[in-house]
């Protein structure tokens, strides 16, 4: 797994460099989360990308556009070649990842958590369906931040709803979101419990 971070670390320079856009340092620090995710832990295929059953990753932090294509390349989705591409005008590797690259963007989100949101009813949805893909969601720190800041008017709502199930895997280990958030709101849970 080295060996696919590494090259996703080099193929983020070398992005980056071609044009002088895009964010370097936080696609190099987040190069391992992605790695492992997309080749240890989600369920993909990249011959079939639309397949119904794969799990679901979530990028809330749509800047962080280099290390998610690189991972992409990485993991065969498309040719690395495509990356010389990226925040080219018209390309669809653009500098906010979006729905116009195709499947492989699940939601187009910006920060702030977006993307939770949009991963929770997903969850909720295939739960009350009975389908057992994952969702992951991909969070920044500023997210995490909001989130937190954010909990009391979350409270009410998740205490009333299966959320709180969905988030967290609780209801017959059907559906997990994995992500950092996933520790947080355990430790919150279990401090308002």
């Amino acid at each position: 797994m080295l060996a696919h971070a590494n090259s996703i670390r080099q193929n983020i320079v070398r992005m980056i460099a071609r044009n002088g856009q895009g964010y370097l340092q936080q696609g190099l620090g987040a190069a391992d989360l992605f790695t492992y995710l997309y080749f240890a832990e989600a369920l993909i295929d990249p011959l079939n990308p639309n397949w119904a059953e794969r799990d679901r990753i979530f990028l809330s932090t749509a800047h962080n556009s280099a290390v998610f294509h690189a991972t992409l390349a990485e993991r065969g989705f498309f040719e690395h070649s495509r990356l010389e591409t990226y925040t080219q005008d018209g390309s669809e590797l653009e500098i906010n990842v979006s729905e116009r690259l195709g499947p492989l963007v699940e939601a187009t989100c910006g920060s702030l958590g977006q993307a939770l949101s949009v991963a929770s009813g997903l969850a909720q949805s295939a739960k009350r369906q009975k389908r057992a893909f994952r969702n992951y969601v991909i969070l920044g720190t500023v997210s995490c931040m909001i989130f937190l800041t954010s909990w009391v008017g979350w409270k009410e709502s998740w205490e009333r709803s299966t959320l709180r199930e969905c988030l967290l895997g609780v209801s017959v280990g059907v559906m997990k979101l994995r992500s950092l958030v996933e520790i947080i709101l355990h430790m919150i849970l279990q401090a308002s419990l």
